[in-house]
């Protein structure tokens, strides 16, 4: 069982409702700065070594950001490095004004003002908390420019200054090396938007409880360990090849002819008992020879070298992928499909862009699960009014919308529930970003949904995080930009053994 305060994305408002709890408590609030401030200063110590980073500027905001701040420029100084602390306005909080004179009488050097002098070999960023809503104005945006112009390391307390909780950047923001996420993680530090800002980004252990967290949270990390107890999938003693997984893959085109293998290897990563393919009747001979166990279903061809028509009982099969490298289908097909498919159901790349030409109303009537795999370009088209600004509030509105889970693909690929929870997966590398691993990656959904027994929540959860966690395994081996497709999906299962 993963700890609440592990995996819970929290926004701004629920972060002060944990620290009010806290407080009521007991807890002073001078003693959860001071333990906050020696968190940061054990992971800055480790991470910058004084050999390197001798002279430290630290920037401090007006608000307990600053104070957190000052304790860890407290601590540098009393630890034997040059720390310089900047505060381009007098601080507002007591507790920070109290920290920046005790500061001052240990020796540390104080600028004040708007004219920021002074050179560094790391900069520690403690100009803004998780609370900014306000687009960053005069002197911070000139200070956050230099500072980042500056070429040096910037740590950042908490988030980088510019960036809200929710991710959003407001006019400019730190580019930070490394950010110490403290307490809780916050949701913004999960958008792909926040990336470029973050660095490395880490979360500091302050002690919380899951008892602290008294408002219900929806929004989750998916840790590696809560995907991996899932897999591999367990069979009984008495199993054939009928009762561990039937999956039906409706794919490929003339000028798409290599999806119908990618989605094939990658199903057949994930184990189904029986693997079916219905690909244009041109298809089966060049396929089957990489395909040996599949069994074709060849398809009358349209003029365009799609798929004309289905000649198959769509409703027995467990689970029913659709969609990769069918080309400009007939959209009748994609409703028969959606109509017809009794188990679990996949729609993914030109199934979906049938969807989003008036087709997404007809999933709200299936009975077994649908799940739907965008990327953004596909998202917008299906639900073009919902703001991709913020991910997860995005993919979870459109889970519920269309009552299909959702899986919107991206650095870090989010998972919805029709249900209201989301996860946003934590691994990945960019030597995903290729023609064809999405492919992967349905054929690798499909056979888990097939296995399932209707636990769609494992099956999507578990084939999110093993395609990608393969895929930055693989990049370790063959760099980045050496993980085709086809060497993602062979190495599916080499990655699982090897975990």
């Amino acid at each position: 069982m993963v700890a609440l305060s592990r995996s819970c994305l929290v926004s701004a408002q629920a972060m002060e409702q944990v620290e009010s709890t806290i407080f009521a408590g007991g807890l002073p609030v001078e003693a959860l700065m001071e333990k906050a401030g020696l968190r940061l200063v054990q992971a800055i110590e480790r991470d910058f070594a004084l050999s390197r980073y001798s002279r430290i500027g630290v920037l401090v905001g007006p608000g307990h950001n600053g104070g957190d701040a000052l304790v860890v420029a407290r601590e540098l100084l009393l630890a034997g490095r040059t720390v310089f602390a900047y505060c381009p306005r007098t601080p507002a909080k007591p507790l920070t004004a109290s920290h920046l004179r005790y500061f001052q009488s240990l020796g540390g050097s104080v600028s004040e003002g708007e004219a920021l002098d002074g050179q560094a070999d790391l900069w520690i960023d403690g100009l803004f908390g998780f609370g900014l809503t306000r687009p960053v104005t005069s002197p911070y945006a000139q200070i956050i420019d230099r500072i980042n112009a500056s070429g040096e390391p910037i740590a950042a307390i908490d988030l980088p200054s510019g960036l809200s909780s929710d991710g959003a950047v407001l006019g400019t923001a730190i580019r930070a090396r490394r950010t110490y996420c403290l307490g809780l993680w916050k949701r913004g530090l999960w958008q792909d938007a926040a990336l470029p800002y973050l660095g490395s980004a880490e979360r500091l252990d302050l002690g919380i409880r899951d008892s602290q967290i008294q408002m219900p949270i929806a929004e989750h990390l998916l840790l590696p360990e809560m995907a991996r107890s899932y897999l591999p999938l367990s069979r009984p003693p008495l199993a054939y090849k009928y009762s561990v997984g039937t999956v039906l893959a409706i794919a490929g085109s003339h000028q798409y002819s290599g999806a119908p293998l990618l989605v094939a290897l990658g199903a057949r990563a994930g184990g189904p008992g029986m693997l079916y393919l219905a690909v244009p009747e041109s298809l089966p001979q060049r396929l089957s020879p990489e395909l040996p166990e599949a069994i074709f279903y060849p398809c009358p061809e349209a003029a365009n070298g799609t798929i004309a028509d289905l000649p198959l009982d769509l409703g027995k099969f467990d689970a029913v992928v659709c969609g990769p490298g069918l080309g400009k289908i007939d959209p009748k097909l994609v409703e028969r499909v959606v109509g017809e498919t009794k188990g679990a159901l996949l729609l993914d790349a030109d199934a979906l862009n049938v969807l989003a030409d008036g087709l997404l109303a007809a999933l709200t009537s299936r009975r077994a699960p649908t799940v739907l795999t965008p990327h953004a370009g596909e998202f917008k088209r299906l639900f073009g009014d919902i703001d991709l600004g913020d991910r997860l509030t995005a993919a979870s509105e459109a889970a519920r919308r269309s009552g299909a889970w959702i899986v919107l693909k991206g650095a870090r690929s989010v998972v919805a529930s029709p249900e209201g929870s989301v996860w946003v997966n934590t691994g990945g590398s960019s030597a995903l970003a290729r023609g064809g691993s999405g492919d992967v990656l349905s054929g690798l959904a499909g056979a888990l949904l097939a296995q399932s027994h209707n636990e769609t929540q494992k099956a999507m959860l578990a084939a999110v995080w093993w395609h990608a966690a393969a895929g930055e395994w693989l990049a370790g081996q063959h760099t980045v930009l050496g993980v085709d497709p086809r060497t993602l999906a062979l190495g599916l299962l080499p990655f699982l053994v090897a975990s």
